[in-house]
């Protein structure tokens, strides 16, 4: 995967404005990447392959648009308390299901962190730790990543 910046790189403050105040669902711990939340309604993704000879099908529901936590540090705080990424992993898991079903508020610019904030009190704080992509908010027509420093950044095709 390759992340250029792009003179038409999108403002932060305009990003997630399809999604304020959708429902999170779907979060989850640890698959492809630090934390997940799919937003907004749900799809099927449908995988077909020939797997030795044999057809093979996948589906999973997805949102119209997710975020994803990559190469980052974060603090979730919710209402039975806060983790972060080096929490013990049940603590993880039962503040994700805290998190599911609140809808997003706001994105607070912190450069070069960033604050999402949730309608049922839930606070997500995301922060660099190395060169990377910190975050990526994909949706139907766009994958927008923030990097390290703080820029906004849209996959390259």
């Amino acid at each position: 995967m390759q992340w250029t910046c792009h003179p038409d790189a999108v403002n932060l403050a305009t990003l997630f404005d399809p999604v304020r105040g959708r429902y999170g669902w779907g979060v989850r711990i640890g698959e492809g990447s630090l934390l997940r939340i799919e937003l907004g309604p749900p799809t099927l993704e449908v995988d077909e392959a020939f797997v030795e000879g044999a057809h093979h099908r996948s589906v999973t529901v997805r949102g119209r648009w997710q975020l994803a936590l990559l190469e980052c540090s974060f603090s979730l705080m919710t209402a039975i308390g806060e983790v972060h990424e080096g929490s013990e992993r049940d603590a993880l898991f039962e503040a994700a299901e805290h998190l599911s079903g609140q809808a997003l508020l706001d994105v607070i610019d912190e450069d070069p962190a960033t604050r999402f904030t949730f309608d049922l009190g839930a606070e997500l704080c995301v922060k660099p730790f190395e060169d990377g992509i910190q975050w990526v908010f994909a949706g139907p027509t766009m994958e927008v990543g923030r990097n390290s420093s703080g820029a906004l950044v849209r996959l390259a095709s």
